[in-house]
Parts: structure tokens; C-alpha cells; sequence
């Protein structure tokens, strides 16, 4: 215990605590928000433990909504104010016979018994205004020392769950620490066992990895394990990490072969997927601020994946080419935007594909400045070719 450390709480996580130390009962704040917390960050939400079975704490608070996240394994999810809390008897894992999940779960009183169950020191640590820290494993220590280091055997911790290799990939990603050596060693060895992990989990934990602030450093250093789930992956070819998740993604699976077929297997969705072969179906392009060059590349790829090929090729770009975008995205360069549209070519004697390939002609003359997006002079230069 570190009476020393002080932790400043969300008034909805006092309040879960308070009531449930004031019904008898040891309540913490546990985990990640622990972890952030003492090294200065504010946490993306606050999980809670307690001595209370799953039923005392939907009785004790009755009065509030209650969501069933998984009352056979402890928790037991509560409304306060608007926030969603998750709140967890303490417990004790059974065998991890799937490489994922216990086969079973016990409850236990005993917080320790609790936090050595879980993957890393800095993630084991609990916090209790009245009572202080709870620091069993020396997490704070590896806080400080920016070390990730499993909580007892690393190669038990994650033969229980092979998704904590990725996590491991993805705090050292996320936080710079590095993976001390007997965990590093563990992980290596137990990289095979991810593919028994559900492929949505991993694209989660990839995503988590590729926008983390040491991600190229994390990427190069475990791409023997990444390549476990993206067999095609080349670190060399990887030189830079930057910008949004789509444009580190983009960095990322132009690196790896195939990226559709990868982008697929780890079931992202359609519209990312397309969204990562446009980019790299661009990425030769020269870039230059010409209008007629943005046109068609508005054309081919549209406004928002334009942006972030911009980001994606010309990460720092000038406002002025930005500007430019928003300007040519105005004016005229998918056949739709044209003043002619195929009605208007049937009625003239037009059919079939020959609608087609005219609209195109005349979409590259107006993007070129040859011909005005005007309806009259669009159809009499029609005319003039056919005679």
C-alpha cells in the first residue's frame, strides 16, 4: 500500500465506491485508470472491483439501471449520471483451456487474490481514497522505469490469453515502455497461439498499436509476431508512422502485400477497406497543386479520401493545397456535376455506351478548361462533332 499516491476521481466513481464501502463492502478503482492516472493521463473510462457477490451490488444499487455485461463472470454494469461503470467481484480465474477465456470463474474476498490474476504490474495496481494505493506486484516501480512486465510467470500470464501478447505490442506502443526481457521472451514464444484468437479482437489491438506514439518502434521490434496475422508484412519497407489511423493504416498495409485480401481477413469493414486500396492506388502520383490534377483525383477518389491522401503523401501539407481541394470540390469534375446529363443525350439521338464515352469526353474538356459547364455550348459541341 502507497498512502502517497494521490488520485483524483470522477464524482460517479466516489459515489459506486462510497455506496458500496458504506453497505460493508472493500470497493476499489482498478486496472487501466489506475495506470493512467498516476502517470498523468486521463483515463478513457473507470473500472471497479469489489468484495460484493454480482447479486448484493444489483441490489445495493437497485435504484439505477443495471446492464447485464456478464453477471456470470462478476460484473455488473451500473448507470450514474449518465456513465456507464463496470463493476467486478473479485475473483479467481479458472483454466484457460481455449487460449482466450477461463473455463470458469470463482469469487473470492481477498483483492490480491484478484490482482494477480490479471496481465501486467502497471495494470494490477487498485485505488481506494480512504485506504490509498494497493500496488501488490511493484507496478509503480515499473511505471517509473517505463518497464511492461507480466504479473508472476509470463509464460503461464499469456498461455492463459494469447490476446495479452498483442496488448503487451500495444502498451508499448501506446505508453514507450519496454517489454522486460523473460515477458519478451514468453511472447516470441507463444506468438503461434494468436490464431486461436477471434481475428475482430486482433484487428482491435493492431488498430490500438498503429496509433500509439512509439508504433513504428513497437511494429519493427515485434514484426515477427504482427506477421503471425499479416504473414506478407515487411518492416523494412515500413519508415514512417503518422497522421490519423486511416493514414497509419494506409502506411502499414502498403507494406504487407495484398491489402485487400489482409484488410478482409481481419474484417474491417468495406468502407476502410476501400478506403486503404484508394490511397494506394495513388500513392505514385505526383502531387502538385494543379487544378486539373485535383479534379481527376477528386474524381477517382473523392474529397475526403483526397485529404487523406494529402496527409497520407504530404504529412505537414500547406494550408493552401487544402484550400485548393475545397475549391475544385466545388466546381465541376464527376460527369454527374456536368450541366449534360444522358436524358439529355437520348433525346438527342443517344444510346447505349456511346452516352457514356461522350459525358467522359465531355467531362475532360470542362475539367481542362476547354469547354464551359454550360448546357447549351456542352450540346453544340456535340453537334459540331457529329457533323
Amino acid at each position: 500500500m502507497q498512502n502517497e499516491i494521490k488520485i483524483t476521481l470522477p464524482d460517479e466513481v466516489k459515489y459506486v465506491l462510497e455506496k458500496l464501502n458504506s453497505n460493508g463492502y472493500e470497493a476499489f478503482a482498478v486496472g487501466g485508470c489506475v495506470r493512467d492516472s498516476i502517470m498523468g493521463n486521463i483515463p478513457n473510462d473507470w473500472d471497479i472491483c469489489t468484495a460484493a457477490k454480482p447479486d448484493k451490488i444489483s441490489e445495493i444499487f437497485s435504484t439505477h439501471r443495471i446492464i447485464d455485461i456478464g453477471i456470470k463472470h462478476g460484473t455488473v454494469a451500473v448507470m450514474v449520471d449518465g456513465n456507464l461503470l463496470e463493476v467486478t467481484t473479485y475473483r479467481i480465474d479458472g483454466d484457460y483451456n481455449d487460449s482466450r477465456h477461463p473455463d470458469k470463474v470463482l469469487f473470492t474476498d481477498l483483492l490480491q487474490e484478484d490482482l494477480k490474476r490479471r496481465d501486467f504490474t502497471v495494470n494490477a495496481m487498485a485505488f481506494n481514497p480512504s485506504v490509498g494505493l494497493i500496488d501488490c506486484f511493484d507496478g509503480i516501480s515499473d511505471i517509473n522505469n517505463k518497464v511492461l512486465r507480466c504479473v508472476g510467470e509470463p509464460l503461464t500470464r499469456l498461455s492463459e490469453d494469447a490476446l495479452r501478447i498483442l496488448r503487451a505490442v500495444r502498451f508499448s506502443s501506446k505508453l514507450g515502455f519496454s517489454v522486460e526481457d523473460k515477458t519478451k521472451e514468453a511472447m516470441f514464444e507463444l506468438k503461434d497461439t494468436l490464431n486461436k484468437i477471434a481475428v475482430e479482437r486482433i484487428r482491435v489491438e493492431l488498430d490500438g498499436i498503429l496509433n500509439g506514439k512509439k508504433a513504428l518502434k513497437a511494429i519493427k521490434e515485434y514484426s515477427d509476431i504482427i506477421r503471425t496475422f499479416v504473414p506478407d508484412f515487411n518492416p523494412d519497407l515500413l519508415t514512417s508512422l503518422y497522421g490519423s489511423l486511416s493514414v497509419r493504416r494506409a502506411l502499414f498495409f502498403t507494406c504487407a502485400g495484398d491489402i485487400e485480401k489482409n484488410m478482409t481477413k481481419l474484417r474491417y469493414s468495406n468502407a476502410d477497406i476501400s478506403e486503404i486500396v484508394a490511397l494506394d492506388s495513388c500513392k505514385d502520383i505526383e502531387l502538385k497543386p494543379d487544378p486539373i490534377l485535383i479534379k481527376r483525383l477528386l474524381g477517382k477518389i473523392g474529397k475526403k479520401n483526397l485529404l487523406l491522401l494529402l496527409d497520407f503523401r504530404l504529412p505537414g501539407k500547406s494550408k493552401s493545397f487544402e484550400q485548393l481541394v475545397e475549391k475544385c470540390s466545388k466546381e465541376c469534375y464527376r460527369i454527374n456535376d456536368l450541366a449534360v446529363n444522358g436524358n439529355d443525350l437520348m433525346k438527342i439521338g443517344f444510346s447505349g455506351k456511346d452516352i457514356r464515352l461522350i459525358l467522359e469526353d465531355l467531362l475532360e474538356k470542362v475539367i481542362t478548361g476547354k469547354l464551359p459547364n454550360n448546357k447549351k455550348i456542352l450540346l453544340e459541341n456535340i453537334k459540331l462533332q457529329e457533323d
